[in-house]
């Protein structure tokens, strides 16, 4: 019933039921989780534990292309994340993740600790490997596109090509958007 409520609101995008959610993920080269999730504050009678939810599908899929966002990054610890996984949070999602401030510096710091991709959303976007780093100028029109769900989008889809190509993430997204590594 709730699926078929939300295929009459959402138009661009795949809504599935939970029973076909494993069938999906297992057919899928990239998984992006957490959009939508319901974080802890705004859980509502009836709603899955988005912890228990994204602990279960990393632990079932662990050689997916993960990239996590919204909901997920906010009630899971960094340590949990995939290697090789793709992190998308905003400046509260990474103090909340990471414990440290949201920066250049501190973003290059957890994508090396933890060996995972951290593209850091605000008003210039960081995105590390863990051995480079690259800015990316905000826009206006990118928050009028609701950022957050745009750049996790986004760098799913970066994602798929960079491997469809057979190249690093990082070598893509330098070539896409023309830019160098900054130093700290």
């Amino acid at each position: 019933e709730i699926v078929k409520k939300l295929k009459t609101k959402f138009t661009n995008g795949i809504v599935i039921s939970r029973e076909k959610l494993h069938d999906y993920i297992a057919e899928a080269d990239s998984v992006l989780i957490g959009p939508g999730l319901p974080r802890p504050d705004g859980q509502e009678l009836g709603d899955d534990d988005t912890k228990i939810l994204t602990e279960k599908l990393f632990s079932l899929f662990p050689s997916k292309k993960w990239v996590v966002d919204g909901g997920s990054l906010q009630v899971i610890k960094p340590e949990e994340l995939p290697k090789s996984s793709i992190a998308t949070p905003n400046k509260k999602e990474f103090k909340t993740l990471f414990g440290i401030e949201p920066n250049a510096a501190n973003v290059l710091e957890m994508a090396k600790k933890f060996g995972i991709v951290i593209l850091l959303k605000g008003e210039k976007d960081y995105v590390s490997d863990g051995t480079r780093l690259i800015e990316i100028d905000g826009t206006p029109d990118k928050s009028k596109l609701g950022e957050n769900t745009l750049l996790s989008v986004s760098i799913a889809v970066a994602k798929a090509v960079a491997h469809s190509r057979k190249i690093q993430l990082f070598q893509y997204l330098s070539e896409l958007f023309q830019t160098k590594e900054i130093g700290i």
